[in-house]
């Protein structure tokens, strides 16, 4: 892997078998492989397998409860990151891309939320 622009791409494959890649700094994935030695996948068994998508969710669950003491699932951490982007950058479109929606529309009603307060209103008033 190398990295372009400070980050490195690595490709992961989600729901609906839908190929997409994560930019993520080198740091991190030295980080990740201080824990996990995978050679042909970065998340890997001591055996050299993959991890199961029920297995990854039940440690997500098992460590929020543990942690934060509620339920959380990898869609609430995956909620929680668009919606902070949204916030920080408004950039929809590209936040669509990398979230891998087949429209900007998808991303605007799952994470974008906004009240119209009377002081955003340009009324005249």
């Amino acid at each position: 892997m190398k990295p372009e622009h400070g980050f490195v791409s690595i490709r992961i494959v989600g729901k609906g078998s839908k190929e997409r890649y994560l930019k993520v700094t080198p740091k991190l994935i030295e980080q990740l492989h201080t824990v996990f030695h995978g050679a042909a996948y970065l998340f890997e068994t001591k055996d050299g397998k993959i991890y199961s998508r029920q297995y990854v969710s039940d440690s997500i669950r098992l460590a929020g409860r543990a942690v934060l003491g509620r339920k959380i699932s990898a869609h609430t951490l995956r909620h929680t990151f668009a919606t902070i982007q949204i916030r920080k950058n408004r950039k929809v479109k590209a936040l669509s891309t990398y979230l891998g929606h087949s429209s900007t529309s998808i991303t605007q009603d799952m994470y974008v939320h906004e009240e119209l307060d009377l002081e955003d209103l340009d009324l005249g008033i």
